[in-house]
């Protein structure tokens, strides 16, 4: 789907500097898209390029969040007067990447979850 050229070059990408550790990133950006999207994400027509971008660009957006995640953590609160810092559990880290998921690529039918009427199927 993603390589480091693209997003080093047309995502923009400038938070992971070493192709070796974008690649660990990236394999589980992949993952994620291809949970949430049923591996409907990995199928897509390569000559679909509107949708086949949506999904390289969630991918990159999902690298960046992991990455910023592993560096710094997911802040959840911050309190200005009393100098205190919390940071996001795991439950928030799988709730900013299926909003992302779902921002970038809900309307496409990717994620799509119920049942498909099939008009060929017939009892016997």
């Amino acid at each position: 789907m993603v390589d480091y050229s693209y997003y080093n070059g047309v995502y923009g990408g400038t938070s992971i500097k070493d192709p070796v550790e974008f690649r660990r990133y990236l394999f589980e950006a992949e993952s994620l898209v291809n949970y949430y999207t049923m591996n409907r994400a990995s199928g897509v027509n390569p000559d679909d390029k509107v949708l086949t971008e949506k999904v390289k660009m969630t991918v990159c957006f999902i690298i960046d969040t992991l990455y910023k995640e592993q560096d710094i953590g997911l802040v959840s609160s911050v309190s200005i007067e009393g100098i205190s810092t919390s940071c996001a559990n795991k439950v928030d880290r799988e709730n900013a990447v299926s909003d992302l998921i779902e921002k970038f690529l809900g309307s496409t039918g990717l994620t799509y979850r119920g049942v498909m009427r099939c008009e060929s199927y017939r009892q016997v």
